[in-house]
């Protein structure tokens, strides 16, 4: 068919795009921009359906797709169809691009990976592409080609926040944490709204038993969360909920549930499965849910023919069992058994046979009270359950379902060896705590291990504190050669190594252990609770209501991690151009230079007041 005329320019990214009407232009970089921002106005590509331009239709036919649906390869047909039949018109990148959402609408999932790969290499600006990629790297458990993917743009791509919360993510599912933590920070420091990246560091800090730590940090950036599309709003939440959960605040989870996780669209694919999986974990521990689940299996009901993921699949049948829809869990059963039978593709196959259909046999027997059947199904799925996607976070829903049938089943041997391996690196998490003594209870193990008090090493505690006092000291003397002298970083710097030398005797007096490294946080939540209320109260007493008095853990664990950081500053902006470095510190001017998004906060005041609090317990406990 003869072409129509066209107009070549490019997307916000600089990369090339070919239109039948211009005005797509704004379009299509919403859907661009809107989906690697996790922002709902990805849809607006949608209002230019009109435009036959293949790019445009590959895009609404990709919004289709992501509907997670059975019939969305249905809906997005004509679009691609349209798409394949204009595709000589468009630029090689917007072919590669055409051809990847068609494979994925016939459902060949590997073809649409490797041209997502190739678009990488050839075109690394191409973030829409490369977040696809990702997206189905994703859904087969591949988190090593997630990384490598956005690894593929870093050099062209460095500016883009974005990129690092696409980065971030990628490292943390390969567990390689501190690299994930630093991406996200970039992301963050370049674009304070980066959806993509807090939930890629509410991952980390849940993994690294960060409890409290991860629960400030969701709240302080919250407020950021607007106009994301319902998946990126309510999983954010969803996760904030899992920080709660830990901590044993069922009533502050379930008003998230009410209020943020359910509810904004219920039609959604992954808003049912974030209810079901919150619902699942409220009542693992121990928490009436009501009729929450009634509403969810309205909607569950519906999926029993899907079998768009196996990871949806699951909890689909997990939440209608939980909720009494026994019919129709088992039609979802049976339909999960047919359906894997029916898969030729290799990886498809295999998960689904070897992964997929034990899990479900698993998933329901412990619906039904089979503990014995839900501990020997789930057992066989978990050592690869990796194979059907989602996150860790995600899976550990069917964790903890399998540790719960091992409890019911009386197997408390096992429980207590897989539990308390996991309380040791998550020491704020109540929940475990609270599931491990239980578990040492039936054992007739001791809760804790009393070891006996070490004697002082006297002399050691005497040049810490004389050490202290002369840090101490010496920031009085810098500043008082200097006009501003409390502007100092060095003075600052002298003045938390004295606290810190302080806390330390005052810890190992105390506690009869020594006392190591610079998370102050930690140190000073294991003095006794009669201990840390003095010091608050000597620190009020000194400088008056303060940050101590709501959140002494935060300011702690601040100046822990100012100690650490401000040694080697210009760390934080590695990897920034000077440019850039100058247009961060100028929009953060221009903004009023907001306390809550400066690099470091110092708190002098509190810190002038817990130094005399330390410096008063010190000198008792050293006469004593």
């Amino acid at each position: 068919m003869p072409s129509s005329p066209h107009t070549r320019t490019t997307d916000s990214l600089g990369n090339p795009l070919t239109l039948h009407d211009a005005a797509s232009a704004a379009a299509v970089n919403d859907f661009v921009e809107g989906f690697i921002a996790c922002e709902a106005r990805a849809v607006n590509v949608l209002n230019a359906a009109a435009d036959t331009s293949p790019i445009v239709q590959a895009s609404c036919a990709a919004l289709h797709m992501f509907a997670e649906s059975a019939d969305a390869p249905r809906n997005a047909r004509p679009f691609i169809d349209q798409a394949l039949t204009r595709a000589a018109e468009a630029s090689e990148r917007e072919q590669r691009f055409v051809a990847a959402i068609a494979a994925w609408v016939d459902g060949d999932v590997p073809r649409a990976i490797a041209l997502h790969e190739e678009q990488a290499r050839l075109h690394p600006r191409d973030l829409a592409s490369l977040k696809l990629g990702q997206y189905h790297l994703f859904n087969r458990g591949d988190s090593p080609g997630m990384l490598r993917l956005a690894l593929q743009a870093l050099p062209t791509a460095a500016e883009v926040p974005y990129l690092h919360g696409m980065l971030a993510f990628g490292w943390e599912q390969c567990h390689r944490l501190p690299e994930a933590e630093s991406a996200a920070r970039r992301a963050i420091t370049l674009c304070r709204k980066e959806p993509w990246a807090h939930h890629a560091l509410a991952h980390v800090m849940l993994t690294q038993g960060r409890i409290r730590e991860g629960t400030d940090f969701m709240a302080g950036v919250s407020d950021t969360w607007t106009g994301l599309n319902s998946f990126m709003v309510t999983h954010n939440w969803w996760h904030q909920a899992l920080f709660l959960l830990e901590q044993d605040r069922h009533a502050e989870v379930l008003a998230l549930y009410d209020q943020q996780v359910w509810g904004v669209v219920k039609e959604y694919t992954q808003d049912q499965i974030n209810a079901v999986s919150l619902l699942a974990r409220l009542e693992l521990a121990g928490v009436d849910v009501g009729k929450r689940w009634t509403d969810v299996a309205d909607h569950l009901a519906l999926r029993l023919a899907d079998h768009v993921l196996p990871f949806l699949d699951l909890q689909y049948l997990y939440g209608l069992a939980r909720a009494g829809r026994m019919e129709a869990a088992r039609a979802l059963h049976n339909n999960i058994t047919a359906h894997a039978a029916t898969r030729t593709e290799a990886h498809e196959r295999t998960v689904w046979h070897q992964v997929c259909v034990p899990a479900a046999h698993g998933l329901l027997a412990h619906a039904q009270g089979d503990w014995a059947t839900a501990v020997e199904q789930l057992g066989l799925a978990l050592p690869r359950l990796v194979e059907i996607g989602g996150s860790h976070a995600q899976r550990d829903l069917f964790h903890q379902i399998w540790l719960d049938a091992l409890q019911r089943n009386g197997q408390w041997a096992a429980v207590q060896n897989v539990l308390q391996p996991m309380v040791n690196g998550q020491p704020e998490s109540v929940r475990l705590a609270r599931q491990v003594r239980l578990a040492n209870k039936q054992l007739g193990l001791p809760e804790k291990y009393k070891k006996p008090a070490s004697p002082i090493n006297k002399l050691r505690l005497r040049l810490m504190h004389q050490q202290a006092l002369q840090r101490l000291s010496d920031a009085d003397l810098l500043g008082n050669a200097s006009d501003d002298g409390d502007q100092f970083d060095s003075q600052y710097l002298l003045r938390l190594l004295g606290m810190e030398l302080l806390l330390k005797v005052v810890f190992e007096r105390k506690l009869h252990e020594k006392a190591h490294g610079h998370k102050y946080d930690k140190l000073f939540k294991r003095l006794p609770k009669d201990l840390q209320d003095r010091l608050l109260q000597l620190a009020g007493e000194r400088i008056g209501p303060s940050g101590l008095t709501d959140n002494p853990q935060s300011l702690f664990r601040e100046w822990g991690q100012n100690f650490v950081a401000l040694r080697y500053p210009w760390e934080r902006y590695e990897g920034l151009s000077e440019d850039q470095y100058a247009t961060l510190g100028e929009k953060w001017i221009a903004e009023g230079a907001p306390l809550e998004e400066a690099t470091f906060r110092y708190h002098p005041e509190e810190l002038f007041g817990m130094l005399y609090a330390l410096q008063t317990v010190a000198d008792e406990l050293s006469e004593s």
